[in-house]
């Protein structure tokens, strides 16, 4: 049975902290969509989690988010599978940072892990600042 469902968005306020410090809110009017959410304290370890129903096949995965030199590298998960990594570290603090991910959506209901693992050498934190996640299938 198919969802028919080839698009969607996911508000990083509606992923849900699995391990580590609570979602904080941060406006940032300079920020698309007025906001940015990150775990605080930030750590290593933290895990963020989000469940989307999609149709199987290919999708880009758009990450919406903020970059800085606190930025952590972040392991992301599909179904407990490793899909890529992602080093989130910029020298300087940078609003609407977009990154777009080839993914494989196997399942309908999908469930997507946000690992923090490590840092690069020149960052001085743990953070992951999120805004939006959306996918689209190609």
């Amino acid at each position: 049975m198919s969802f028919t469902q080839t698009e969607k968005s996911v508000f990083w306020q509606e992923a849900f902290v699995v391990a580590g410090g609570a979602l904080l809110y941060s406006a940032g009017p300079s920020q698309q969509f007025g906001s940015y959410q990150y775990q605080d304290p930030a750590a290593d370890g933290d895990i963020m989690r989000m469940i989307v129903t999609l149709d199987p096949g290919f999708y880009n995965m758009e990450w919406l988010g903020v970059r800085g030199s606190s930025s952590a590298i972040i392991d992301v998960y599909f179904n407990g599978v490793l899909e890529f990594t992602d080093d989130r570290y910029q020298a300087a603090f940078a609003f609407n940072t977009i990154d777009n991910f080839g993914v494989t959506i196997l399942d309908e209901v999908t469930t997507i892990d946000f690992v923090v693992n490590g840092k690069n050498a020149s960052s001085f934190d743990f953070f992951n600042s999120m805004t939006r996640v959306f996918f689209s299938k190609l």
